[in-house]
């Protein structure tokens, strides 16, 4: 992304987003998107702590459990922002059940983290191969605890609504996006009933809806699962069921379009 479209994306941010209510911090909020989108997790943060210096009651959920910041959740400062995040929270939201939001949030990290991981160490250091493959290895152990947290949490107590824990339950999404097979297609219809209802968004459930598609053989629906290419090496976006709808399709889960590029290199 370049710098003018981060801009972009921070004047969009701002405008869309119903909660922003204070515009210094919130406008800072909007900057810290566009600047993680860019590839800068250091200045996000930056722009974050900068919004909670700004208004003393702010706080995100976006900060709690969000892709857009996924890339500053491996900074040594991210704990001690997400700690005040959470302080402000509990505060605004005395409703929240805290000890379960905090289990959901510790599974959210626990699933997460470690994925972070090994994609900063192949942007990094590609070709060490000792690394990745170590941090494979501690994805794999991660996953063997948290799957059994997380289903058995989704089996005593269903989809968790926000109004309970807000945005945490989040969590439990990505731990089973990440299991086997037979667990996504377990749970997926309980995902898709949290997705239509709002307690979900939109686009998490359509990468799950095409992971399992892909999973099965079957073309997918939304184009957001890549496939490596044999030959190649290239990652390549996996069959399409509609090339013609797709960015319809894509709208309406909240997702950008694909690219004319995306759609030369989709798989026939």
């Amino acid at each position: 992304m370049t710098l003018f479209k981060a801009l972009l994306f921070a004047g969009a941010a701002f405008v869309a987003a119903p909660s922003f209510a204070s515009f210094p911090a919130d406008s800072l909020t909007a900057s810290a998107l566009a600047a993680a989108a860019d590839g800068n997790p250091e200045a996000a943060i930056d722009l974050l702590l900068d919004a909670q210096r700004a208004d003393t009651t702010w706080h995100c959920e976006l900060i709690a459990a969000g892709e857009e910041l996924e890339d500053c959740r491996l900074s040594p400062r991210w704990a001690a922002l997400t700690a005040e995040n959470e302080r402000r929270t509990a505060i605004a939201h005395p409703e929240y059940d805290h000890a379960l939001r905090r289990e959901l949030l510790d599974l959210y990290d626990a699933d997460q983290n470690p994925r972070g991981r090994l994609i900063m160490a192949g942007k990094q250091n590609p070709d060490d191969r000792e690394t990745l493959s170590r941090l494979w290895k501690d994805i794999r152990e991660a996953d063997s605890i948290n799957q059994p947290r997380a289903t058995a949490m989704l089996d005593s107590l269903g989809w968790i609504p926000s109004a309970k824990v807000g945005a945490a339950a989040q969590g439990l999404f990505f731990v089973v996006q990440h299991a086997d097979p037979a667990t996504i297609g377990r749970y997926i219809d309980l995902f898709e009933k949290a997705a239509l209802a709002g307690e979900l968004p939109r686009k998490l459930f359509a990468k799950m809806k095409d992971r399992s598609l892909l999973y099965s053989g079957q073309p997918q629906i939304y184009g957001t699962q890549k496939v490596r290419q044999a030959d190649t090496g290239k990652m390549i976006i996996w069959r399409l069921r509609d090339k013609t709808e797709v960015n319809a399709l894509r709208r309406e889960m909240d997702l950008p379009p694909l690219s004319p590029e995306d759609f030369a290199d989709a798989m026939e």
